[in-house]
């Protein structure tokens, strides 16, 4: 095989490898946890060190264990993935800016309270 038709096929292979990480980030199990465009209207911290977040509007597709009324989802903040959550919670809430947020379809923080997957000011 000439060397032509060795980069072609190389090119070829990381295209179909970009494709399927795309497919599996799009058919995930988290893409039916909640996500929702919101503003986030109160900021509780839990006598278990959990942050709680309560959002003008609720998210629409949630897991079942998303049963709680008053908090929409709950974070770690001694993770380093949740120091920037609460950066960023913290900071939307303050300047009452919109934020969009997705949870990871699972309530291991809080009973009935998603997780936060990630935060992202608007």
């Amino acid at each position: 095989m000439n060397t032509k038709n060795r980069r072609r096929n190389r090119s070829w292979s990381l295209f179909l490898n970009g494709m399927a990480i795309c497919l599996a980030l799009v058919f995930a199990p988290s893409a039916n946890a909640g996500s929702i465009s919101s503003t986030i209207t109160q900021v509780h911290s839990s006598s278990a060190n959990k942050i709680l977040i309560t959002l003008a509007q609720t998210p629409t597709n949630g897991p079942g264990c998303a049963t709680n009324s008053q908090y929409q989802f709950a974070f770690d903040p001694t993770t380093e993935q949740g120091k920037s959550q609460l950066s960023l919670v913290l900071t939307a809430y303050a300047m009452a800016a919109e934020v969009n947020v997705g949870g990871n379809n699972v309530c291991s923080h809080v009973a009935d309270i998603e997780n936060l997957r990630w935060i992202r000011l608007l």
